[in-house]
């Protein structure tokens, strides 16, 4: 499969009305932004683009956007969330989806202890700490530890006996965290549906989150969208899903598999093996999301 590289934005932002971003591995690195975003929103913005993050972080829209600010992006850059944790919670609230209207109330949750408070405050659920007395499990954020993952089996393995089903509120397998990569819910659901476990997703790159993103988008034709992310099987998949165009950025996810400085060219080589794998290929592909 190959992919186009370019340099930056500049050499495809005519082309579209609106940009959906991704967060963890191409606006920010868990910590800080990257280098030569800001200025990137920026002149979108002076162009008239809507900017909209669509983001798999397992937390509601808002918390999102004060988390950018916080690491120092300039307010005003993106407009506007959309996260997987906001459309799990939406979807709890309005159980108007079969899946979510079967649930009961009684959630067991797979995480850090602070993993769900903003996801599911207000919904008048019961969280439970044993798996035998949870109607369903809910996995959002992990602890930062890349051996997290086996602390889950057991409990797995109870809940795929008794056949709860899990909400899953972060599809994505693993990120960069601070240079290393780490799992992240979509793996814990991944373990489970080798058990035979049934998981509901929320997420990139399931239609419901895109449909979410493109509703705030009156008036612009999928045609005029682009996706920018650095997750082949969550953003890219998720756009080819959606209808809408796509930019991978190589130097999120794929950096750290490669073992290459983020800022590094794409190797063509290198981006047509991955896409291969995949099953998915990008529009275009650049290193970071810059001007």
């Amino acid at each position: 499969m190959s992919v186009p590289v370019i340099d930056g934005l500049a050499a495809i932002a005519e082309r579209f009305d609106a940009f959906l971003l991704d967060q963890w591995g191409v606006v920010h690195d868990g910590t800080h932004p990257f280098p030569g975003v800001a200025d990137a929103l920026k002149r979108l913005r002076v162009r008239g683009k809507r900017v909209l993050l669509l983001s798999n972080a397992p937390r509601r829209a808002a918390e999102s956007i004060t988390r950018l600010t916080g690491m120092g992006l300039p307010p005003g850059l993106v407009e506007a969330a959309v996260t997987s944790g906001e459309a799990v919670h939406q979807a709890l609230a309005a159980r108007d989806d079969p899946a979510f209207a079967a649930l009961g109330t009684r959630y067991l949750h797979l995480g850090r202890a602070d993993g769900t408070d903003d996801v599911l405050a207000g919904l008048h659920l019961t969280r439970v700490d044993d798996v035998a007395h949870a109607e369903f499990l809910v996995v959002a954020n992990l602890p930062n530890r890349s051996d997290i993952l086996a602390v889950y089996d057991p409990v797995l393995d109870t809940a795929a006996r008794r056949g709860l089903p899990m909400v899953c509120a972060n599809p994505d397998r693993f990120v960069v965290h601070a240079g290393r990569t780490e799992p992240c819910a979509g793996s814990v659901a991944e373990r489970f549906r080798a058990r035979g476990g049934a998981v509901i997703y929320r997420g990139k790159p399931f239609r419901e989150v895109f449909d979410l993103a493109l509703v705030r988008l009156p008036g612009i034709r999928r045609a005029r969208v682009l996706m920018v992310g650095d997750g082949l099987e969550t953003d890219i998949l998720g756009a080819r899903n959606a209808g809408v165009s796509a930019l991978l950025i190589t130097g999120g996810l794929l950096a750290g598999r490669w073992g290459c400085a983020p800022t590094a060219r794409p190797d063509a080589s290198r981006i047509a093996e991955a896409c291969a794998e995949a099953g998915v290929a990008p529009d275009w592909a650049t290193a970071t999301l810059t001007w």
